[in-house]
This record gives structure tokens, C-alpha cells and sequence, in this order.
């Protein structure tokens, strides 16, 4: 299940809005925040957030780390798809072709990078070709 971040939400689609989070509850809690009377609009719905969240949450700190390091194996990888690259055979440059394209898709198939002791994205990348 994923862990939205109401708080991060609210602070940038809603930054003059007022709210507080309650004493003790988790940020991830839809009903932890409490909108105050004061704001012009009212407290947007979980499902508003929730579709909010999903382009926002790229934006986070951890997003960007696993974006870059995401970005430096494409960088990394860039020599063997050079049309010129001399592969030994259509097997090896497919292969190649492959990694980068599941490199590219990889933020569509995970919910929430997480990171090691080292800042480091913890996820499973995909298998680099021999």
C-alpha cells in the first residue's frame, strides 16, 4: 500500500491554505490533518490528494535521487546503442536496447523508492546485459 504525503500535497497544491496535522498522527493519515475554517475552499477530498499525489510525489527528495541515479545508467549505457557500437551479434545490441527501455519505464513500475544507509535508492534495477 502506498504511503501518500498529505502534508507535502497540501503545502505545494494548496500553499496559502491553513491546516494542522494532529499530535501523534502519521503524515501518510488522510484524516490526521484538520483544515482550518479560515480557508477560502474546503478541505479537498482524500481522492483529490490521492490524484495529486501521483504527479507530485515525483518532485520528493528521494524521487530525485532515484531519478539521477535512474539517469546516470542511461548515460552510462548510451555507447552501446550507438548505430556504429560493434555488438557481436543482434542478440547483444537487443539486449541493450531492452535495459534501457525497462531504465525508462522503471518509474511507472514502482510505488515508493525507499533508500539504504548510504542515500542510496533501494530498489531492484533492472539486470545490466554482459
Amino acid at each position: 500500500m502506498e504511503r501518500i504525503n498529505y502534508g507535502y500535497v497540501l503545502e505545494k497544491r494548496f500553499p496559502d491554505s491553513k491546516w494542522t496535522r494532529i499530535h501523534g498522527t502519521k503524515g501518510y493519515q488522510y484524516d490526521a490533518y484538520v483544515w482550518d475554517d479560515s480557508n477560502s475552499i474546503p478541505l479537498p477530498s482524500k481522492t483529490v490528494l490521492d490524484n495529486y499525489w501521483k504527479t507530485d510525489r515525483r518532485e520528493t527528495d528521494i524521487w530525485i535521487r532515484f531519478i539521477t541515479q535512474r539517469d546516470q545508467k542511461l548515460k552510462e549505457s548510451d555507447v552501446y546503442v550507438l548505430t556504429d557500437f560493434p555488438h557481436a551479434n543482434d542478440a547483444s545490441k537487443q539486449s541493450w536496447i531492452d535495459y534501457r527501455a525497462a531504465l525508462r519505464t522503471l518509474p511507472d513500475n514502482i510505488v515508493e523508492p525507499v533508500c539504504d544507509e548510504n542515500n542510496q535508492v533501494k530498489i531492484t534495477w533492472p539486470a545490466k546485459p554482459i
